[in-house]
């Protein structure tokens, strides 16, 4: 029950970093098609999460092996979730911008018909 446990976590906490790295891989392609402001804080917000996930699989193995003391890990922990919200709000604002500045560009031709 333990061993399936532990690979269990394992799993889940390897899950959380392929996301981020699909959430930059769909930054980047809209950077490609629709350069500007709203994809690049897309991208940016993408790569600190990308960052974060990474920061806390290294966190998460090392509290199990004992690489890092307890107390550490506060300040790690209270840095890796700001930076975190900073990404994701980075990101969200990207998306904001990047859907406002699509559906702008896709209004003007039908507003010259009517």
């Amino acid at each position: 029950m333990n061993n399936s446990f532990k690979i269990l976590s394992d799993v889940i906490q390897l899950l959380w970093p392929l996301i981020a790295v699909f959430t930059l891989i769909v930054s980047l392609r809209a950077k490609q098609q629709h350069p500007g402001q709203g994809s690049t804080l897309m991208v940016v917000g993408g790569a600190l999460s990308l960052f974060v996930s990474a920061a806390q699989l290294v966190r998460n193995y090392g509290l199990r092996y004992g690489w890092f003391e307890y107390a550490d890990i506060k300040v790690f922990f209270d840095l890796t979730v700001f930076i975190s919200l900073v990404g994701q709000v980075l990101f969200l604002i990207g998306l904001l911008i990047l859907v406002n500045s699509i559906i702008t560009v896709e209004e003007k031709p039908m507003n010259r018909s009517q």
